[in-house]
């Protein structure tokens, strides 16, 4: 997200994006257009002071003239593929994806971030980490040193990643989790809620639990 003045629409309606409304307010002379969300039934609702302008799609009507970047708000419960999807639509628009970094994170200097970050009030991000596209970093998130967090990856309130932790693309990580030094979690896993994770999470499963590897199962 940019600093100066940034006219914004932000895709989704849900308990995320009273938080990321907040973010937005700390950057001074951002303008947000609407909020886009594909439940018809809050068209031309008022969401928090800011009208519900119709479905995420047509952020191809806004783009350009009237908004200068989409941001994505749409939380996860389970899986990443929702974001993902929405993700996928703007990139092949065109359209530009902003981040939303809230003040109060602590973020390293010594670190990348690709397109689409959001990161909320507490969350810590420790240097020579690597972040992807389009991921969601959770209230009070930990992500110590050296961490790899690939595309579309969203991490739940309070996620401990101990140094030196990959997590591959489109993986969901429950709230309270504790993932191990040196792990690697791979691609479209689902970690469940307070999960001790202390062995490397192979592709395409759900754990859960203390620890996790104990209950596995193929999604």
């Amino acid at each position: 997200m940019k600093t100066e003045s940034n006219k914004i629409i932000c895709i989704g309606a849900g308990g995320s994006t009273k938080v990321i409304l907040d973010i937005i307010g700390e950057y001074r002379n951002n303008k947000i257009i609407g909020i886009l969300d594909d439940d018809e039934n809050i068209y031309n609702q008022d969401f928090l002071g800011i009208n519900i302008i119709g479905k995420s799609s047509d952020i191809v009507n806004y783009f350009s003239d009237k908004c200068d970047e989409a941001i994505i708000c749409v939380g996860a419960t389970k899986d990443t593929i929702n974001r993902k999807e929405i993700y996928e639509f703007l990139k092949s628009q065109d359209i530009a994806v902003g981040s939303a970094i809230s003040k109060c994170a602590t973020i390293s200097r010594n670190i990348t971030i690709d397109t689409g970050l959001i990161s909320m009030p507490g969350v810590i991000i420790n240097s020579g980490c690597k972040i992807g596209e389009n991921v969601f970093f959770n209230t009070g998130c930990i992500i110590e040193h050296d961490c790899i967090i690939e595309n579309n990856v969203f991490l739940s309130p309070g996620v401990i990643l101990s140094g030196r932790v990959k997590i591959k693309s489109n993986s969901f990580v429950g709230t309270g989790t504790v993932i191990s030094t040196g792990l690697v979690v791979g691609n479209n896993v689902t970690i469940g809620a307070g999960s001790v994770v202390v062995k490397d999470v192979p592709d395409n499963v759900i754990v859960y639990g203390n620890p996790a590897h104990k209950n596995m199962r193929k999604k």
